[in-house]
């Protein structure tokens, strides 16, 4: 193995490495040498330990459980050939990324991400553990440096939250010492987690809205309609006023939480151009001047077309657009919103949102990675 992780001996060559070796050493040639399957599956059990305390000593780096920053879980779920999987990441204090286990699972249900969990966890536990020690320790230190969530926003994913937030409460009083006999107020700061949910999800309401047509009848005769062509125009405008700029302010540095007035911004615009279409045709922003890509495409959209009907096609399209996404701002990102849980959030909120990033993307990019491996290997390990 020490020619293959020491050595950078290929796979394909270690057969004739060993040979030449031997014989110019003994003056012998061995009957028969290790396969390169074999090595292969031997290296892969290897570096899954290795991996595995890695993830465990990052996790458990400046280890408090007292306080109100710890480690953020991030999970995400994707079907692939019938088969569904499940995987877990997380973020670490200083705002860096690992991923902890992709695993197929029998199903989408919070009991069975619960499950996944745990046996991801107890994995990590356990390789991370000498061989002769209870990893029951290590297990309960690495669930409680979890202290907030951030995944998207289906109904199964508050059920897979509520099941391991009870978990780490049950958990706390085997860490803490004289964890009983702290106050109520301290109990709760340190057992409060912090759930926060991806808006990614608007980008993509924008981006796949309306849904096109595969027919090529269909599409021929759609792009000779003007309404077809000002719907279209109409998209082109929220992207480059909306989700473009959006997603450079989600590519900047800062929390989840910095955010808040954004979507806030985003609120009142599109409650403004629902009312009133004409707005961004008369250079209405709802982002600094700077995040716009005033390209050729901007120049195209928003140039004079000198054709009233078009642009009152357009007009119409854009506040039917504003309005219908509107609703779903207010749905999806109310608890940043005024009103919600987190627009104005405590001295204790702050500090424990320091390290939860902007985006889910660390999931989504695990989700890729599986999609390029069952693609070059239909039956990866995992």
């Amino acid at each position: 193995m020490q020619l293959v992780t020491e050595g950078n001996v290929s796979l394909n060559k270690l057969p004739i490495v060993i040979k030449s070796v031997l014989k110019n050493l003994t003056g012998k040639l061995p009957e028969r040498l290790p396969s390169k399957s074999l090595i292969s599956s031997r290296l892969m059990v290897e570096a899954t330990i290795v991996a595995c305390k890695q993830a465990c000593e990052a996790m458990l780096t400046n280890y408090k459980p007292t306080e109100a920053k710890g480690n953020v879980l991030h999970q995400d779920a994707t079907t692939k050939y019938h088969d569904h999987y499940e995987g877990k990441q997380v973020t670490l204090k200083d705002g860096s990324n690992l991923s902890l286990g992709l695993s197929k699972v029998g199903g989408g249900d919070a009991v069975t991400y619960t499950k996944c969990f745990n046996n991801i966890i107890d994995d990590l536990a356990r390789s991370y553990s000498n061989p002769d020690q209870d990893s029951t320790k290590v297990r309960a230190k690495l669930i409680t440096s979890i202290k907030c969530f951030l995944s998207d926003q289906c109904a199964t994913n508050n059920v897979f939250n509520e099941n391991i937030e009870k978990i780490m409460k049950d958990l706390l009083p085997t860490v803490i010492d004289n964890f009983d006999n702290l106050t109520e107020n301290e109990k709760s700061d340190i057992t409060k987690m912090g759930r926060f949910a991806c808006r990614n999800d608007i980008l993509e309401l924008l981006q796949d809205y309306p849904e096109p047509n595969g027919l090529l009848r269909s599409v021929l005769f759609d792009i000779k309609a003007k309404v077809f062509i000002a719907g279209a125009r109409a998209m082109g405008m929220l992207d480059k006023l909306i989700t473009a700029p959006f997603w450079k302010i989600l590519e900047q540095e800062g929390s989840i939480l910095d955010i808040n007035n954004h979507l806030l911004q985003m609120k009142l615009c599109l409650s403004q151009w629902a009312a009133d279409g004409s707005e961004p045709f008369t250079g209405a922003l709802m982002y600094d001047v700077s995040l716009l890509d005033q390209d050729d495409l901007y120049n195209e959209l928003f140039k004079e077309t000198n054709d009233p009907q078009l642009d009152s096609f357009t007009q119409i399209a854009l506040e039917l657009l504003c309005a219908q996404l509107q609703i779903i701002l207010g749905r999806q990102a109310a608890s940043q919103l005024p009103g919600g849980s987190y627009w104005e959030p405590s001295k204790n909120i702050k500090e424990m949102s320091k390290n939860v990033p902007k985006t889910n993307a660390i999931s989504e990019r695990d989700m890729a990675i599986l999609d390029n491996l069952l693609s070059l290997q239909p039956n990866p390990p995992l």
